[in-house]
């Protein structure tokens, strides 16, 4: 939907890839040249190097815990975490901030966010998956597991998610993305579209209404 609007307001012709890239070496593709431009990634040094990350960004993320409802751990800050291991879909780059930020915590790569969500309701491997909230709710709506996975009220960590593109693409084009970026915040349609994939129903939208705070150890 990010592409299409990009394309409606910059008079670009985008080929959007309709597929789900969760794992950092999925977006490598902007490294080799492969591909132009990669919508919803994190800002991270490494990927700094290869990929031009346009402003405005396209959406805020935060990082949650998602539990099966009949979890019956206690689990109210994210010190009650500590010695417990938590699944994290494979290559995120939640996979570092919380290796390093809660050493505490054992982090298992569990494979992309499906796999996370089958072994959390399928084989009780482990109780939690930490990933940003727009991916889980997605994730979670389209396995229709609304009744049986919840999102804990603790926010552990707040960024942005942007429009990636190669370092080498052509100027005049990258100002024509930026320009169409502005736009779609000022008529706040990227809020639009973010809004309709936060909107879960039932149960996870009741427990995230709750006041969220931060929870860190210094």
């Amino acid at each position: 939907e990010i592409l299409r609007a990009l394309e409606e307001e910059s008079g670009l012709r985008i080929g959007a890839q309709e597929e789900y890239l969760p794992r950092l070496s999925d977006c490598n593709g902007i490294l080799a040249g492969e591909d132009d431009l990669f919508t919803g990634m994190k800002k991270t040094e490494d990927r700094d190097r290869y990929a031009l990350f346009l402003e405005p960004p396209i959406y805020t993320v935060r990082s949650v815990i998602a539990v099966r409802i009949d979890n019956q751990t206690s689990v109210e800050k994210i010190q009650d975490l500590f010695g417990r291991t938590v699944m994290v879909p494979d290559g995120a780059a939640t996979v570092q901030y919380m290796r390093d930020t809660y050493p505490n915590i054992t982090v298992d790569e569990g494979g992309d966010i499906f796999t996370c969500l089958n072994k959390l309701i399928d084989t009780g491997r482990h109780n939690f998956i930490v990933y940003h909230d727009i991916g889980l709710f997605g994730a979670i709506k389209e396995k229709a597991l609304q009744d049986q996975i919840t999102i804990l009220p603790i926010v552990l960590d707040e960024y942005p998610h942007y429009v990636a593109v190669r370092r080498s693409l052509a100027s005049d084009m990258i100002q024509q993305l930026k320009t169409a970026l502005i736009e779609l915040r000022t008529n706040r349609r990227l809020e639009t579209i973010r809004a309709r994939y936060m909107d879960s129903g039932g149960t996870m939208e009741i427990r995230m209404s709750a006041d969220v705070f931060s929870s860190s150890v210094s």
